[in-house]
């Protein structure tokens, strides 16, 4: 019985592995991308952008000459972040959205994208991250990165956690909709 127990967890596993070593990280990133593109000119149409609030840490007046994708691919070269980080940014990002009916514009969606993979990656991959050396790489200024972070934690309340079920939709949805 243990014996057969084992063989069952074995094969479990390896399907597993073999699920996952074909999904195409670029792939999921493109996906994530395209996605988060597709609610910004959402937004974009549906919402007359003069009643966005341009008062509060996340807004740019200035855009950025880096796109948001790129921006993305910037901070995943830099700090060698798993996908797995990066979806749970998204699912913050959600988190955080619907909490405070918060609307994605080419205006915050990058300092968003920014602490966002910054608190998934110190949640999800549990390592230490200067907050100096990563401020650098996302080319903002540390006390700048620090306010965002704290605002972020609060909004979400510290609440961290995502249940696997949920994560598995968003991995299992940016699979799909990278196909």
């Amino acid at each position: 019985m243990i014996i057969l127990s084992l063989i069952g967890i074995t094969s479990f596993l390896v399907v597993i592995k073999f699920h996952f070593s074909v999904i195409n990280e670029s792939q999921i990133i493109k996906a994530i991308v395209s996605n988060l593109n597709d609610i910004i000119e959402e937004n974009r149409k549906r919402i007359n952008m003069k009643y966005i609030s341009k008062d509060n840490i996340f807004y740019l007046e200035q855009l950025p000459n880096i796109s948001f994708g790129d921006y993305i691919l910037h901070l995943m070269k830099y700090t060698h972040i798993n996908i797995s980080t990066l979806v749970l940014a998204v699912i913050y990002i959600d988190k955080f959205c619907e909490k405070f009916k918060y609307v994605l514009t080419l205006h915050n969606i990058h300092r968003i994208i920014l602490i966002s993979i910054f608190i998934s990656m110190k949640y999800n991959e549990d390592c230490f991250v200067n907050a100096n050396i990563y401020a650098q790489i996302a080319g903002v200024c540390t006390e700048d990165l620090l306010n965002l972070e704290l605002n972020m934690c609060v909004a979400l309340e510290f609440g961290f956690y995502v249940k696997e079920e949920l994560y598995q939709q968003y991995f299992v949805y940016f699979s799909k909709y990278s196909s």
